[in-house]
């Protein structure tokens, strides 16, 4: 499995600096968007976080990191600066962001010795210059070496034009970007790549495999619950076909969500659910389906995404059954259509079916049934088991068609729209998959009243005048 981050040459531009000096501020609005987690508190990126940006009608790859500390020799801390000199490594310009409204430190210091060393094009940028006195502090950070710094204010838009022109300056001609909310999407064949979130309860596993899968640490792994909080977007290539993972923050209980931050992170991963195409839930077989479990699966219902589930670490199993394990989840009473896969992310078993299984739902989101077989096929199932008489009348459907995709969606036409009942659809809905298939995916039902034929108004003269016209 091959990494596509960089597959077209795109120049990347990576955000550096100390925690807590605006990287993520920076990064959002140069992007124009909320990829990353932004609060006032050290150390909230962790993880590398790349997105296509516009500057000056110029397409580049613009990345987030984590804050530069290299004195701090704790084992998240190491990982976050691995992550940080990997995105220097694969950049063609480095922003090496400084804090205005603060003095130099020893990190800056250490963070301008490591840029001068790794060669790189490096513009470097006081942030926080929204008051006099801090911009008459710059002149303190032109004791660590720079020739050259431009002052700016993240949060409130001061000297982002400027930054602007200077990053093109630096860079080879580019072509002039065509803007396009599928942008990040689109393949060198001109197909669309589709998104697949890995979410679930803090600790299942979700880094790990997103780790396996591209084959190298591409995402920072660590023991304690909550490590990734930003949601990161990895292109790869899977059994010849190009999607993109997105590796999402844990999921806790309402409860459990002891801060403001936790409370962001929950909601941009819900939020992340209505980009996506498909969601893979990532379960530890140890805990099982729980009630977070549940109610996650039925806002991926809700939004129309595809699902899978995938019971993860069952290299920890040993001698239990997987058939009666999967029979003994609560779930599949109420989603039986939902594909569910064992797998171990640490070791990589069973990942070709876990995306077998992702495969299988994406081409069930864009299934179409012809509109002359369904009519047929709903006609015999209504014969079958009709629709119980409303005040003494038969309802009819006197036609029904499949009128959308992504998720699949079904028309029908009927006398008496309002009045079918919850468990005809029901029926009508379990009808549908078991002769179509439809496997992971919600479907939706939508009842309408036949229109009248309208009869234009016709201005009535004696005499065969209107027989003429």
């Amino acid at each position: 499995m091959a990494n596509l981050s960089n597959n077209n040459k795109t120049p990347m531009v990576a955000i550096v600096g100390r925690p807590n000096v605006g990287k993520s501020t920076l990064f959002n609005i140069l992007s124009r968007k909320s990829a990353s987690v932004t609060a006032d508190i050290p150390g909230v990126t962790r993880d590398r976080v790349i997105t296509h940006a516009n500057i000056l009608n110029k397409k580049i790859l613009l990345v987030d990191t984590g804050g530069f500390s290299p004195e701090n020799s704790d084992t998240l801390s190491s990982m976050v600066m691995n992550q940080v000199k990997v995105a220097v490594q694969e950049a063609d310009i480095v922003l090496c962001l400084f804090d205005a409204s603060n003095s130099p430190t020893s990190i800056d210091e250490d963070m301008v010795d490591f840029l001068r060393k790794s060669g790189k094009n490096t513009i470097f940028v006081a942030n926080k210059c929204d008051k006099k006195q801090s911009e008459l502090q710059i002149g303190e950070y032109y004791s660590l070496g720079p020739e050259e710094i431009l002052p700016v204010s993240a949060t409130h838009n001061i000297g982002i034009n400027d930054l602007k022109e200077k990053i093109i300056q630096l860079l080879p001609p580019l072509k002039k970007c065509e803007e396009s909310p599928e942008d990040e999407e689109i393949t060198q064949n001109g197909n669309y790549r589709f998104k697949v979130l890995f979410t679930g309860r803090p600790n299942a596993g979700k880094s790990t495999l997103i780790n396996r899968i591209v084959g190298y640490e591409r995402v920072i792994v660590h023991s304690s619950p909550g490590t990734t909080r930003d949601c990161i977007e990895i292109p790869v290539e899977v059994q010849g076909r190009e999607i993109i993972l997105v590796d999402s923050a844990g999921l806790r209980r309402p409860r459990s969500i002891k801060n403001y931050l936790e409370e962001v992170v929950v909601l941009r991963t819900i939020k992340e659910i209505e980009k996506v195409n498909i969601a893979v839930l990532l379960v530890d077989f140890r805990e099982g389906i729980v009630q977070q479990d549940e109610r996650l699966i039925n806002v991926v219902m809700e939004k129309g995404k595809g699902l899978v589930v995938g019971i993860n670490k069952w290299d920890l199993a040993k001698r239990m059954n997987l058939n009666s394990y999967m029979k003994n989840l609560p779930f599949k009473e109420i989603f039986p259509f939902v594909p569910v896969v064992a797998i171990s992310g640490l070791n990589g078993w069973n990942i070709d079916k876990l995306f077998s299984a992702i495969f299988t739902v994406r081409n069930a989101m864009l299934k179409r049934i012809p509109t002359a077989r369904f009519n047929r096929f709903i006609s015999q199932i209504t014969l079958m088991h009709p629709h119980p008489r409303v005040s003494g009348k038969p309802v009819k459907i006197y036609f029904a068609a499949q009128t959308g995709i992504n998720p699949p969606e079904f028309s029908f036409v009927t006398n008496k729209p309002e009045e079918i009942s919850e468990n005809w659809k029901r029926y009508l809905i379990t009808k549908i998959r078991e002769s179509f298939g439809f496997e992971g995916v919600p479907l939706l039902l939508r009842f309408k009243p036949r229109e009248q034929k309208k009869t234009k108004n016709r201005l009535l003269i004696p005499g065969n005048f209107n027989k003429r016209w």
